[in-house]
């Protein structure tokens, strides 16, 4: 039965952190700005760490909609999601707590692990439910408080009628 499913479905169908597959990642070095010394324009320990959600055989369908969602702000068009570490501590496009290296293979993992994170966060997240005012006033009040509340709207509405003001008697 489960001869057909690749490791990391598996994972999913566990409900085990979901990790993303190396050969999925695509990284890119360039060199890092800012200050850095002698070595400053000849190692590139910046890295550029990115895969594509859309074509993400790994992630559910859920997943997906939950990282678009928590990410569309860092999703591209074409739908690569990037993370970079440049190599200066802390001064990253995505931190999470993930401090950036001045070596290109410590940035290299610090990438990956922030992609990692991304997915995990993607997976636990909950979109929260919205209550109108009406729900929020009913759950935080009693029902006398409720009652006091209507009843000082009434009269607020009759009194501003009376004065002629139309469009702030219609609310």
């Amino acid at each position: 039965m489960l001869a057909g499913i690749r490791w990391y479905q598996l994972v999913a169908i566990r409900g085990l952190a979901t990790k993303v597959p190396v050969g999925h990642i695509k990284i890119n070095t360039s060199r890092s700005s800012g200050p850095g010394g002698q070595s400053v324009n000849k190692s590139e320990t910046k890295v550029q760490a990115r895969f594509n959600v859309e074509v993400a055989s790994w992630m559910t369908d859920a997943t997906k909609e939950k990282f678009r969602t928590l990410y569309k702000n860092r999703i591209t068009q074409t739908g690569d999601f990037i993370v970079e570490c440049d190599g200066k501590n802390g001064d990253s496009t995505f931190t999470d707590g993930v401090p950036d290296f001045a070596s290109q293979e410590q940035n290299r993992k610090a990438c990956i692990e922030k992609l990692n994170e991304a997915v995990q966060k993607a997976e636990q997240y909950e979109e929260q439910v919205h209550m109108s005012f009406l729900e929020q006033i009913q759950q935080q009040k009693t029902s006398k408080e409720i009652e006091q509340y209507n009843k000082k709207r009434r009269e607020n509405k009759r009194k501003l009628k009376r004065l002629g003001h139309k469009t702030l008697a219609d609310f």
